[in-house]
């Protein structure tokens, strides 16, 4: 007999381990914002880990926005725009690099 567990036995992000440990820990407000090193130091991971754990959080809503200050939850609207102009100008300059590639391709 199979243990199968239904969609609301699931435990939720959020309620596992580390994510629920980064979301204690993560500050409101980029004048709070915890540096990569320090946030993962608190969490015994590396940045590395903690970036993509941040990754996930973000994959599953979490708004957790980041600068050079560190990151952090944004207190305002105006943080998150901030934030969310940033991640949109790097995919802008993603694109370019892809059209670089599409160029060689095509050749």
């Amino acid at each position: 007999m199979e243990n199968k567990k239904t969609h609301d036995e699931v435990p939720k992000i959020e309620d596992t381990f580390p994510y629920c440990m980064i979301l204690a820990e993560m500050p409101t407000g980029e004048q709070n914002a915890l540096p990569a090193g320090e946030l993962a130091r608190r969490l015994n991971a590396d940045k590395l880990g903690l970036r993509l754990f941040i990754e996930r959080l973000r994959d599953n809503g979490y708004c957790i926005c980041a600068s050079e200050c560190g990151y952090f939850f944004p207190a305002t609207k105006e943080e998150a725009q901030r934030w969310k102009n940033h991640e949109l100008a790097v995919i802008k300059q993603y694109e370019k690099h892809v059209k670089s590639a599409d160029k060689f391709l095509a050749s």
